[in-house]
């Protein structure tokens, strides 16, 4: 697909991520409409105005808080992180994932709907 966000001089490319997207929200049970409705009109080019934007912003910050746990408790189960103090061991797991390229992808549509947000506008959509 290729789905390009862009709001008040942020933008991102989700990179053929959204069929891996749409099935996390699937997953993990989080209703995505105005996502999937941006999946769905993908090559019509389709905006969002500033309540959609909203929207979108919840559902990508409840996929943000369910996918992170689901990879911090792979890495728990994988890697021998080991420190006295848990939230040091925490702090050593959240480094583990910033390379996570979903992780960054969600991280991005989060900061495109930040820059809607604070402009008091909506997203625009482009698809290669």
């Amino acid at each position: 697909m290729g789905l390009a966000l862009a709001a008040s001089g942020a933008a991102t490319n989700l990179e053929d991520l959204e069929a891996e997207l749409l099935r996390l929200f699937e997953q993990f049970g989080i209703n995505a409409p105005e996502f999937r409705k941006l999946c769905d009109a993908l090559y019509a080019s389709p905006s969002l105005g500033p309540a959609e934007v909203v929207q979108l912003h919840r559902e990508f910050q409840e996929l943000r808080a369910k996918y992170q746990e689901l990879r911090l408790a792979a890495l728990r189960r994988t890697r021998n992180v080991q420190a006295k103090d848990p939230a040091v061991a925490e702090t050593i797991l959240l480094g583990m994932l910033a390379g996570d390229r979903l992780l960054t992808k969600i991280d991005d549509v989060l900061r495109i709907c930040d820059a809607a947000v604070a402009a008091g506008g909506g997203i625009v959509t482009e698809s290669d």
